[in-house]
């Protein structure tokens, strides 16, 4: 009986500290190939697919997102920088173009705004939450990302790691435009802007992205 006591104190300890053990995985990138466990994540998601990702131009990602919202009735956001939705390759003008709700970053100009190169902060996260499961690391959502780039991924359904990413997501909403006609680009691309474009055709043709 005394042990039992004891047993039953020593797991109430336990939850009470929050010290239960979560499940933790971690992936690099390009020997795990990260790809096909995002892919399988986005598949068998049932509630919620919550991402908030610099840079998104794969292009079967992009569909694996569309079909859980318009086939299984995924609630699927998405916040992305505004490279993401400017630039050819990435994808957030197809998602949107799917009826997808995308929210592009785009917060009040601040000192550090260079008027010059278009440039400022950035929403430069790479995480997401399925259901439970929170998947963050520096792993943007690229072809060049999963073939060939040193990269990190770490998986785990820790309630307090689900908690905060949440509450990240919803505070970088409220810096974001969500409506297709209330952001505009540049009339004239800036020097970093074509660089940026030049670059990408460049390696576009070398098969990263």
């Amino acid at each position: 009986m005394k042990i039992a006591r004891v047993s039953l104190a020593f797991l109430l300890l336990i939850l009470a500290t929050n010290q239960v053990i979560a499940y933790t995985e971690v992936l690099f990138s390009p020997d795990d190939k990260p790809t096909s466990k995002l892919l399988e994540y986005i598949k068998s998601s049932k509630k919620r697919i919550y991402a908030a990702v610099y840079m998104l131009t794969d292009k079967i990602i992009a569909e694996a997102l569309i079909d859980a919202q318009i086939n299984r009735n995924v609630d699927v956001q998405v916040v992305i920088d505004k490279i993401t939705y400017e630039s050819i390759f990435g994808k957030g003008k197809m998602l949107q173009d799917h009826g997808m709700t995308i929210f592009i970053y785009d917060p009040p100009k601040t000192k550090s705004y260079n008027k010059a190169f278009n440039s400022g902060p950035i929403m430069h996260h790479k995480f997401a939450l399925f259901d439970n499961i929170v998947w963050t690391g520096s792993f943007n959502w690229t072809v060049a990302a999963n073939r060939s780039n040193q990269e990190n991924v770490i998986i785990t359904d820790d309630q307090i790691a689900q908690t905060r990413y949440a509450q990240c997501f919803e505070r970088l909403k409220s810096l974001c435009l969500k409506k297709k006609n209330e952001y505009r680009s540049s009339k004239e691309p800036s020097a970093l802007e074509i660089f940026i474009h030049n670059w990408k055709n460049f390696i576009r043709k070398r098969g990263f992205v």
